[in-house]
């Protein structure tokens, strides 16, 4: 804990499970192995409402968020989901253009089969955004992120 300053004046790439910890922390808190993360997140936003840091994401988030909570059968946050993450909310969006899925598939042949097509188009998205850094609760895609060269990946509990 305690690097969220070091990202101060940054951009980071937010990836899905990183939002769906946010919006969902009233039911998350209380489970003893997330409380590293929940910390994580409490200060990421705090730093964010402070308009200390920029946070970024994809399209893909939104879709994966949505379908999460229509099978959830829970209505309210999905429209949560689509204020939150519409190109007026307080996220902003990156589109998944032919750009992103060319470096999909670069990052794909660098790294391998083991480097699934969401995460790669996430790692694609955040470079592509110009974020300094990829934070998700995935330690192998901020590994692969790191790698690239072109950003850092940043373990949600590591903040």
């Amino acid at each position: 804990m305690g690097q969220i300053k070091t990202f101060d004046g940054q951009r980071l790439f937010l990836d899905t499970n990183a939002i769906i910890y946010a919006a969902e922390i009233k039911y998350k808190e209380a489970d003893p192995i997330l409380k590293p993360v929940i910390a994580a997140v409490r200060a990421l936003f705090a730093a964010f409402a402070e308009n200390r840091l920029v946070l970024v994401t994809s399209e893909l988030t939104l879709s994966e968020v949505l379908t999460g909570a229509l099978i959830s059968d829970k209505p309210r946050l999905a429209d949560y989901y689509r204020k939150s993450l519409s190109d007026t909310g307080v996220i902003e969006m990156v589109a998944v253009d032919r750009e992103i899925w060319e470096q999909v598939a670069n990052l794909r042949a660098k790294f391998g089969p083991g480097l699934k097509t969401p995460d790669a188009i996430q790692i694609a998205a955040a470079i592509k955004s110009k974020c300094d850094a990829l934070v998700g609760n995935d330690r192998k895609v901020a590994e692969i992120a790191t790698e690239t060269g072109e950003i850092t990946g940043v373990y949600l509990s590591d903040l």
